[in-house]
């Protein structure tokens, strides 16, 4: 298992990615974000979590003009990412 601490900068985004080795957890501290899960899209408020099965493409970008904090945890403790295009 790996555990992290991630800032996405005010209307930034993370470049779209999976992990086809392990599952991710996703923990909003501070902020608002938009996830993008598969083909699917959340909204996601300080306090929620998001869960992310291994293999699926998903990115995130931050809301509002604020920074948006997160706590993230991963199935493995050798994480293997792969970016989209």
């Amino acid at each position: 298992m790996t555990l992290g601490h991630v800032i996405i900068p005010a209307d930034q985004t993370n470049p779209r990615h999976r992990h086809p080795n392990c599952d991710e957890i996703l923990h909003l501290l501070k902020g608002r974000l938009e996830h993008s899960l598969g083909d699917q899209k959340f909204v996601l408020n300080p306090g929620d979590t998001i869960s992310i099965p291994a293999g699926q493409w998903h990115n995130a970008r931050a809301l509002d003009g604020a920074d948006a904090e997160m706590v993230i945890c991963f199935s493995s403790a050798d994480r293997e990412t792969e970016f989209e295009g």
